[in-house]
């Protein structure tokens, strides 16, 4: 069976939706970078393809700030306090060969499972077997039911060859705080999990990208210059929807999947390319855009900014070539140009 991985921060809020509970967590991301005063001593901290990490409050801000580095802009750190567990558990839902299991252990433990039909939960006789064998309260079992009745539901709902929640720790007063999950989704049903189907899209992107909440789509070649590219919408009274950086050697490849991403954006209404090129050649990267351009069956309108060596001869080349692709040689003239098309 094909399967496809979700970061942890995905089934963290996918999960969330199935009354699993969660400890208090909190994301940091590119656009967020503050972990803000959580009021805890000590943090778990998980990053994508990164160890788990425990630290003190006085080092999470330098270690967030390292890890952000280390990640790419859609992607998130979670940040959960470490919370006392008497303790842990882990639980799980997984297809095997040609039936589906949940299963649970504590931690060092035996395992013990139940099998169950793909499109069913358990049967009550079962949920008592699968719980009898733990030294719980009456209480305790009941809380831990509800957790395994989630992540039942979100097994079957969300199409997942996959779940697991670990550890679930059991603190002093009978609580159960869930502090990491993992999940496999069915690739084949990706078209019935819209949602999911769109993590997994962008998570295959060649470049760098950040949402916004505004309505225009960027586009630039380097970090810094993507800084100044939303400067430059917002003198032009306006704001980003999306942020995407093709990096600062990016090839004809990497430009036409980003404008492609770009005009298949719902949020997309125009789209604004700010690209200095250094030393490398204005007009053969205007020959890349142009091909595509012409081409292109694009109905949003694009201001576009090309500068750099041999920047006349690229900006002479794509003057003109379709009537809702504008160009402008410098960083005042494009956010000029901006404004004007936002008006019409």
């Amino acid at each position: 069976m094909n399967k496809v991985f979700l970061q942890e921060y995905h089934a963290f809020s996918l999960l969330k939706r199935f009354n699993i509970p969660f400890a208090p967590y909190s994301f940091v991301d590119q656009r967020c970078k503050e972990t803000g005063n959580l009021g805890i001593d000590r943090a778990v901290i998980r990053a994508p393809n990164c160890p788990l990490r425990i630290v003190a409050r006085d080092e999470l801000k330098t270690l967030v700030s390292e890890l952000l580095e280390t990640i790419a802009s859609d992607e998130k750190i979670v940040i959960i306090p470490e919370i006392e567990c008497e303790k842990r558990y882990r639980i799980w839902a997984k297809c095997t060969m040609d039936q589906a299991e949940i299963g649970i252990c504590e931690e060092g433990g035996k395992e013990y499972t139940e099998q169950i039909a793909e499109i069913h939960s358990l049967y009550p006789f079962q949920m008592r077997r699968l719980l009898s064998h733990l030294s719980l309260t009456t209480d305790e079992k009941n809380r831990l039911k509800t957790i395994i009745q989630g992540l039942e539901r979100a097994f079957i709902r969300l199409d997942a060859v996959a779940i697991e929640l670990s550890p679930v720790g059991l603190s002093e007063d009978g609580l159960f705080h869930v502090l990491g999950a993992s999940m496999y989704i069915d690739q084949n049903a990706l078209f019935r999990q819209k949602e999911i189907a769109y993590f997994v899209k962008i998570a295959k992107k060649p470049f760098w990208y950040t949402r916004l909440e505004g309505n225009i789509g960027c586009m630039a070649n380097g970090q810094g210059l993507v800084e100044a590219t939303a400067d430059l919408v917002e003198s032009a009274g306006a704001a980003a929807a999306c942020m995407v950086s093709i990096g600062e050697q990016f090839a004809e490849k990497d430009f036409v999947e980003a404008f492609r991403f770009l005009q298949e954006e719902k949020e997309v209404q125009y789209i604004f390319i700010n690209l200095f090129t250094g030393i490398k050649s204005c007009e053969k990267i205007a020959k890349w855009i142009k091909k595509y351009v012409v081409k292109s069956d694009c109905t949003k309108k694009v201001v576009l900014r090309l500068d750099g060596t041999e920047g006349n001869e690229g900006n002479r080349l794509l003057q003109h070539i379709k009537p809702w692709f504008y160009v402008a040689r410098t960083c005042k003239q494009s956010a000029s140009t901006l404004k004007k098309v936002l008006e019409k």
